[in-house]
């Protein structure tokens, strides 16, 4: 008898270890559909800022180079 008890203990264990991973793998599609197409949940990343071609030819030290 106590061999059944430990069985079905193992096949509970096993099981909510099923529900878990899929309602963790759900969650995460659903997070990364939420990333990849901003539209859906209504956020638009942010753009960089647009840099001069002038301040690119800019030399990285100033005046005084040591």
């Amino acid at each position: 008898m106590p061999a059944l008890g430990v069985a079905q203990f193992l096949t509970v264990i096993v099981a909510l270890q099923w529900i878990f991973a899929f309602t963790i793998m759900a969650l995460l599609f659903v997070i990364s559909a939420a990333v990849a197409v901003p539209g859906i949940i209504g956020w638009q990343p942010k753009r960089g800022a647009i840099v001069s071609e002038d301040r690119e030819r800019e030399p990285l030290l100033g005046e005084r180079a040591a």
